[in-house]
């Protein structure tokens, strides 16, 4: 779904243009899990409209703060929800730290990670991919932050890569940067994934699982119309079983 023009310039602009200095010691406003992994660093942060980021460098942070309030704004504005009442913590961290922090993630060698609500981003990522990551990222953490009850795991995933790349596309269009489509790759025998209550652990299994709740969230999309589904996603969160009888009428 693409909002209009002016909601996508008043956001850029929120995004870009209010950012509020923290005064105090970013480290001590993050979880206690964070503060020990980020400790011995010098940090720089600012808050924004829905998370508070931290990085090394000032340049580094404002760029990856301004993609995700972009993302998460527009999230927002698609199912009418407010803010929630505790930021999201944004964190752009070295390499070192960013194994230590997602030691045991489901995805190795990936740029950036949800952990509760918390998106964790490797810092020195290739601009274009850091993008991409953290778009599909600040759906996990809204969905997380936001819904409740939180989307099943395929709807969720589906919803992480479809709108990760409309939002990502969006912010690419906005500063200049060539929109490339890509498409996942669907490989193995079909199953159903609306059953699964965890990821695959095999890495091209997860690649095709993420091609597979892409698809599918393509097809209620279309079914819906792009107004239409963030509705059907929250009925869906509450009834997932039920979720092909919550389909309109004749699809």
């Amino acid at each position: 779904m693409k909002p209009p023009r002016a909601l996508l310039a008043v956001l850029l602009l929120a995004g870009c243009n209010r950012p509020e200095p923290v005064p105090a010691d970013p480290i001590e406003r993050l979880p206690p899990e964070f503060q020990a992994a980020l400790s011995g660093n010098e940090w720089v942060s600012e808050t924004r409209d829905h998370l508070l980021a931290v990085a090394r460098r000032q340049d580094i942070l404002s760029d990856a703060a301004a993609q995700a309030d972009f993302a998460l704004s527009l999230l927002h504005h698609r199912f009418h929800v407010p803010p929630a009442p505790n930021k999201i913590h944004l964190l752009v961290v070295p390499t070192e730290t960013f194994d230590a922090l997602v030691a045991g993630a489901r995805e190795k060698g990936a740029n950036a990670v949800t952990l509760g609500t918390s998106i964790v981003v490797r810092e020195g990522v290739d601009r274009v991919k850091g993008l991409d990551a953290i778009c599909h990222e600040a759906v996990h953490s809204f969905c997380a932050a936001s819904l409740d009850p939180r989307p099943p795991l395929w709807l969720e995933e589906g919803l992480a890569v479809h709108w990760g790349r409309q939002l990502a596309a969006e912010l690419h269009r906005s500063r200049g940067l060539e929109v490339k489509e890509r498409t996942l790759e669907i490989t193995g025998p079909d199953y159903d994934i609306t059953v699964l209550t965890d990821y695959p652990t095999d890495p091209a299994q997860l690649q095709s699982f993420h091609a597979r709740c892409a698809k599918q969230v393509g097809e209620l999309e279309a079914a819906t119309g792009p107004e239409g589904l963030p509705a059907l996603v929250r009925a869906i969160s509450r009834e997932p079983a039920r979720w092909r009888e919550l389909l309109p009428k004749g699809r």
